[in-house]
């Protein structure tokens, strides 16, 4: 190594040197190539549907995949899955950060140039990027032997992975004669289509950006807050997010967005429920709230890595509280009222706003059950947060125990 600007280290000494050498740098990476892999799996089996041919060509599938016009649906949730899957990747890139960031600055102080020191911290990651890449395709087999191979016929999610596409490139023997007029005119309506498939997805991802980055800031006031209720554990939880808002935000703002699909989704099934095809429209609906609890699951996993991640860096302060006569319950519940501050309000008011905005009408036609279905995401999204909440809290008791050993007073 040189510390004049140029690396002098060959790729093999860079290699071993972004090795992960301790068991919290093999936890990350395998987050991470785990994240990568499923998020790449969602992506492949939204771009399969996305192609699927005619409806007569696949008809083992479930109408909402097979039907052109509901298609769109079923592939924008797709992609919207995805979205905490890549928060869930962020994070797993936040993990142990400290850590790394003093190993680096030892290189630093050995010798290290900055050229060689980015080789390695862009090695350890595109290392896990890759591993996780080639993984992408074995996962989408798991996601189509589940959605659709299990499943019985007429109720598929996803088609063959070879045979489908197949029979989705094959032309119409009649496309030949079609009139050029006609032809120029079907093109016009295809790109019209596609600018307006654009707008709708430049809209949804500039608000999904938004609630994002609006996160960190709401976590931030919310924390302050909580330190002027002055009781100790609204004091301790204030302080410890004011510590770390960013990955309480991210995941505000992801939680607020799967509250409000589940909140359109229930103001979408009251306005069916006394229909006599209410079982059609009651599937996809299912479907969709399914598909958003697993995002909501995922969302708190992310924020169960962040909790983890604190709890390693700030062992001396937990050790610190320990030895002033904060038993393990006082730690947990601090704990437990730093991952729900802004979890929970957040996802409850994206219910709230989706059931406000979309319940109306159903209410109008259902009358008190469509009331009832409407108004139901509610809690069922505050439920399930602090649910997910609490289990997250109960897996870190030993990590919370571990960091309390006085021995931890002598970190530097």
């Amino acid at each position: 190594m040189t510390g004049t600007g140029r690396g002098t280290v060959g790729f093999a000494a860079v290699r071993v040197l972004a090795r992960p050498n301790r068991p919290r740098e093999r936890t990350r990476e395998r987050l991470l190539v785990a994240a990568v892999a499923v998020a790449g799996a969602l992506l492949l089996a939204s771009a399969r549907i996305a192609r699927i041919g005619e409806f007569r060509a696949l008809p083992a599938l479930a109408p909402f995949v097979a039907q052109p016009g509901l298609r769109f649906g079923v592939v924008l949730g797709g992609v919207l899955v995805v979205v905490p899957v890549a928060v869930f990747a962020v994070q797993v890139l936040r993990l142990g950060s400290t850590a790394r960031e003093r190993r680096l600055a030892a290189l630093r102080l050995a010798g290290a140039a900055p050229a060689e020191l980015r080789r390695i911290a862009a090695l350890q990651t595109g290392r896990s990027g890759l591993l996780g890449g080639l993984l992408a395709g074995p996962a989408y087999l798991l996601l189509w032997a589940a959605l659709g191979v299990l499943p019985t016929a007429g109720s598929r999610l996803l088609p063959a992975p070879v045979a489908g596409a197949m029979t989705a490139r094959r032309a119409s023997p009649r496309a030949a004669w079609v009139p050029r007029v006609v032809v120029g005119l079907v093109g016009l309506l295809v790109v019209l289509w596609a600018v307006q498939l654009s707008v709708i997805f430049a809209v949804g991802a500039a608000a999904l950006i938004a609630l994002v980055a609006l996160g960190t800031p709401v976590t931030r006031r919310v924390a302050r807050r909580m330190a002027g209720r002055g009781t100790p554990t609204e004091l301790l939880a204030a302080a410890r997010l004011a510590a770390a808002p960013r990955p309480a935000g991210r995941v505000a703002g992801v939680l607020a967005v799967c509250g409000f699909a589940l909140g359109v989704q229930g103001g979408l099934a009251a306005g069916t429920v006394t229909r006599e095809d209410a079982g059609f429209y009651l599937a996809g609906v299912g479907i969709a709230a399914t598909a958003t609890l697993v995002a909501i699951v995922v969302s708190v996993l992310a924020l169960l890595v962040a909790a983890a991640d604190q709890i390693v860096d700030g062992r001396r302060a937990v050790a610190a509280l320990s030895a002033l006569g904060a038993d393990p319950d006082v730690q947990r519940r601090v704990l437990r009222r730093q991952l729900t501050a802004v979890s929970v309000p957040a996802a409850t008011a994206g219910a709230l706003l989706g059931a406000v905005l979309f319940g109306p009408a159903g209410i109008g036609t259902a009358g008190a059950a469509g009331l009832v279905v409407a108004l139901l995401p509610v809690p069922v999204a505050a439920v399930l947060v602090a649910l997910l909440a609490r289990i997250a809290v109960a897996s870190l008791a030993g990590l919370l125990a571990d960091a309390a050993d006085p021995e931890n007073l002598r970190a530097a």
